[in-house]
């Protein structure tokens, strides 16, 4: 599988899941859908806000999963919650915390689905979530392999040659 299409497949459950979910609060809680668009918020404080904390969630992510600063999976596990958590909680007075454009789209979706009247900003919030996310991101993979993958390797050659030469 390639990874743009293990991205699409990805993307689109997660897409589903959302929609579904608001689905399921509408008939719950008869006719809402709870909401990340506000007209009390900035796109602008959206879109800087979406993408400072999605790169700090995603960088976390990156760091984590391929380094490890311990051998307890626990604790790197419990590493990302902490990620999440702060970029979450850096957004929520600016931008409701969305920190998935996945989110935000099926929110957009579930709407549109269920014959909501949409306004013009919340089609516009929904796109700067959205690019803001992507932006985000893409920053974060873009910094990680920058600066933290050439030492990861460097180490990684380091270790191995200490290990080769420690069986001599």
């Amino acid at each position: 599988n390639s990874p743009y299409k293990v991205f699409v497949m990805y993307y689109v459950a997660q897409v589903a899941g959302c929609v579904i979910g608001c689905f399921f609060s509408w008939l719950i809680y008869h006719g809402h859908i709870f909401t990340f668009v506000s007209s009390k918020y900035s796109n602008i404080g959206v879109f800087v806000a979406e993408t400072g904390c999605t790169f700090i969630f995603v960088y976390n992510i990156l760091i984590q999963t391929s380094n490890r600063y311990t051998s307890n999976p626990s604790i790197s596990t419990g590493l990302i919650s902490v990620g999440l958590f702060t970029a979450v909680n850096m957004t929520s007075t600016l931008s409701s915390g969305c920190i998935n454009s996945s989110l935000a789209l099926g929110h957009l979706l579930a709407k549109i689905f269920l014959n909501f009247h949409l306004e013009t900003v919340e089609v516009a919030q929904t796109l700067f979530y959205m690019g803001g996310e992507f932006l985000g991101g893409f920053l974060a993979a873009y910094c990680y392999n920058l600066y933290f993958k050439p030492t990861l390797i460097e180490t990684e050659n380091e270790n191995a040659t200490n290990n080769e030469s420690a069986r001599d």
